[in-house]
């Protein structure tokens, strides 16, 4: 409960490393209308399309790799936001006037948020999903955004994530994957 409204989030992170995260909202009458949606921060941006972020690499990080030992890995983040009927998506620079430590050691004044928001009624449920993906640099970030859709229905909301997997959250919060072959 948030301020006189119903609030659920379900997270799932799916063998392929995709982050799922679907927010349901139902406002209360302490405030009839409300903006509302979702949050992704980077330390750096690359690029973006019309639903989606990807951000810079953040440098080389050491991942295990089998009997004790580790390789560096070099990994780009993108988001991508359901972006329904009246949901819009945006990205703001923030400036900040203390330092942030960051793996690259980019200039530790900024950083940039990307959201997506929508008004929501009282008494009407609101859903808000989004979809992180990993990849390397030499992927397309756009190719990868495609390959990502949002399908809303009665009981919940269908992810489907390029051609290996399709999620589905459930509005009570449970969840189901199928694999596709």
């Amino acid at each position: 409960m948030i301020s006189g409204g119903i609030y659920r989030e379900t997270v799932v992170l799916t063998v392929e490393a995709c982050l799922i995260i679907c927010d349901q909202w139902t406002a209360g009458t302490s405030k009839p209308k409300w903006t509302a949606g979702q949050l992704w921060q980077f330390y750096a941006m690359k690029e973006q399309g019309k639903d989606w972020f990807c951000s810079e690499d953040d440098g080389a990080f050491n991942v295990p790799h089998g009997q004790g030992k580790s390789k560096p890995v070099t990994r780009q983040m993108l988001v991508k936001f359901s972006s329904d009927a009246g949901t819009e998506t945006f990205v703001e620079q923030v400036n900040q006037s203390y330092l942030a430590p960051n793996p690259k050691k980019r200039p530790q004044d900024k950083f940039f948020t990307t959201g997506s928001k929508r008004t929501v009624s009282v008494g009407a449920e609101s859903s808000f999903t989004l979809v992180v993906v990993t990849h390397e640099p030499s992927q397309s970030a756009k190719s990868i955004a495609e390959g990502i859709s949002f399908n809303e229905k009665a009981d919940g909301v269908e992810v489907t994530i390029g051609r290996s997997a399709q999620v589905t959250m459930h509005r009570d919060g449970s969840w189901e994957i199928v694999r596709k072959p």
